[in-house]
């Protein structure tokens, strides 16, 4: 029984470390998620802030309209889409801005024949991403890609933090 209360207690104690700031961010990506899940577009650049922007693994800003391309076509090629964020740091460096690494898995479902299914093709980033907050909503305002890998197969490419 001692040490059921003690595992009990120290359980509580991890659970607890995730701050409602880093829970409310989790719910936004998992919410774009799932606008990316049924192709709505706008849900996807819900999470977003105004000015927005995205540095690629090269250093160079990616333009709005690229970034919008490459959403456009994974969509329209896609049969279905799975997108997975795990958060793997968070920092908030003051009430109303937060750091967070992420790890993005999206799978794709391409279509094929039926006879030959194509195998799901994986893309895998590793990103740090800029929150900030707007009265009680917070918004994606930049993102840098770390590295990313993509490919077909059983299971993700491998990429080490």
């Amino acid at each position: 029984m001692k040490r059921l209360l003690v595992f009990l207690a120290v359980a509580g104690v991890a659970w607890s470390a995730i701050s409602p700031a880093q829970e409310r961010i989790q719910a936004e990506y998992d919410r774009a998620a799932q606008a990316m899940k049924y192709k709505y577009m706008d849900g996807v650049l819900a999470i977003r802030d105004h000015g927005y922007q995205c540095i690629g693994p090269d250093g160079k800003k990616v333009s709005p309209g690229e970034d919008m391309h490459s959403m456009n076509f994974v969509m329209a090629q896609s049969a279905a889409i799975q997108e997975t964020t795990t958060i793997l740091q968070f920092v908030q460096s003051n009430s109303n801005e937060a750091r967070v690494r992420i790890r993005d898995t999206i799978v794709l479902g391409l279509p094929g024949p039926p006879d030959h299914p194509s195998p799901p093709y994986f893309i895998v980033a590793v990103n740090d991403d800029t929150w900030v907050r707007h009265g009680d909503a917070w918004k994606l305002s930049r993102t840098r890609i770390v590295k990313q890998a993509a490919g077909y197969g059983d299971s993700a490419p491998v990429l080490n933090q």
